[in-house]
């Protein structure tokens, strides 16, 4: 962009394409922005970049999000662990116990 934008006057910014489009209009700007021009490939990299990025920063935040729930999902995880250990060693001691 750049520029004084207190002389650019909007058809000016239209016609450098930055006059920003609301509403159906802009809708349509954009969907020929994205399906009918030159560079289908790089457009469909980026699409699908933002998708894959947007969902991999999901599980991210998900992950920080639940920090402390994992957590004490892992520490009863190793206490039941831990007593299985114990009574697999006591099974190692004293033999098969009596059933």
């Amino acid at each position: 962009m750049g520029g004084d934008s207190n002389w650019q006057t909007n058809a000016e910014l239209e016609y450098k394409g930055h006059k920003f489009q609301t509403g159906w209009y802009g809708i349509w700007k954009w969907n020929h922005r994205f399906y009918n021009n030159k560079n289908r490939i790089g457009t469909m990299v980026t699409f699908f970049s933002i998708i894959v990025g947007g969902w991999i920063g999901s599980k991210v935040l998900g992950y920080m999000y639940n920090r402390k729930e994992n957590a004490r999902l892992r520490a009863e995880k190793n206490a039941r662990f831990e007593s299985f250990k114990q009574a697999a060693l006591e099974w190692d001691r004293k033999g098969r116990p009596s059933l």
